[in-house]
C-alpha cells in the first residue's frame, strides 16, 4: 500500500511512467479530487511545478508540492475525459478525427506559445473532455537534461545532446496525428482501409 503524503487519501493508481506515478486522491483539507504524482528519484519536483504554476489551459493546474518520507509529490487538477489511446481512430467518423486533431494541434501550439515543451507526447497523454477540449498530461521532464519521449513516439534525434525539444514535440505530434487520421503509426502496420478513408474525404 502506497505511503500517502500527510492530508491525503484514498488513493488509485491511474497512471505511471518514467517520471513518476499518478494516483487519483482526496485532498482531505478541501474534498476535493486530485491527481497526486509521485516523482521518480531525480526528477525535479520543482521544475514540474513551475511549468503547471504557468497557467497554460491544455496543462493540468497546480495544487501545491509536496516532500514526505524521502518523496517528492505533486498535487495538481484532476482532469475528467478519456486518454486518446482509449479511442480506436477507425471508429470515429472523419469530421470528429478533424476535430480531435485540430484540437490537439491547437493545445500543442498553444503550450509552444508559452515557451514549453511538452517532451512526451503520446496519446496515452492527450485527454478528451467531454467538451471537446484536449489537455495534456504528464510532462516529459528529463533527469538528465536532454530530450526524451516514449517509444513508438519519441522523434530519432531525442536523447541526444543538443537535441531541440520543441520539433522533436513536432515529431511525436505527427506520429499522433497519422496514428489518429490513418490507424496506424507510420510502417508496416498501417492500415489500407484508413488511408481509403482518407481519400474519400478528401479525393485528389
Amino acid at each position: 500500500m502506497i505511503a500517502l503524503p500527510p492530508g491525503f487519501s484514498r488513493a488509485t493508481r491511474i497512471g505511471e511512467g518514467a517520471f513518476g506515478t499518478v494516483f487519483r486522491a482526496r485532498e482531505d483539507a478541501t474534498g476535493r479530487v486530485v491527481a497526486l504524482k509521485r516523482l521518480a528519484k531525480g526528477t525535479s519536483a520543482s521544475a514540474e511545478a513551475a511549468l503547471l504554476a504557468r497557467d497554460v489551459s491544455c496543462l493540468p493546474a497546480l495544487h501545491s508540492v509536496v516532500a514526505s518520507r524521502g518523496a517528492s509529490w505533486i498535487s495538481m487538477e484532476h482532469v475528467h475525459g478519456l486518454p486518446l489511446s482509449s479511442i480506436g481512430p477507425l471508429d470515429l467518423g472523419t469530421a470528429e478525427v478533424e476535430s480531435i486533431a485540430a484540437a490537439l494541434g491547437s493545445a500543442v501550439a498553444l503550450l509552444h506559445g508559452a515557451g514549453i515543451p511538452h517532451g512526451d507526447l503520446k496519446p496515452e497523454n492527450v485527454i478528451l473532455e467531454p467538451d471537446g477540449r484536449v489537455r495534456l498530461l504528464d510532462l516529459g521532464l528529463s533527469r538528465s537534461g536532454s530530450v526524451g519521449g516514449s517509444t513508438g513516439y519519441a522523434a530519432p534525434e531525442a536523447g541526444s545532446p543538443g537535441a531541440d525539444p520543441f520539433r522533436c514535440d513536432l515529431w511525436s505530434l505527427g506520429r499522433i496525428l497519422h496514428e489518429l487520421l490513418v490507424g496506424a503509426r507510420p510502417g508496416v502496420s498501417e492500415r489500407r482501409s484508413g488511408w481509403v478513408r482518407l481519400e474519400a474525404a478528401a479525393p485528389s
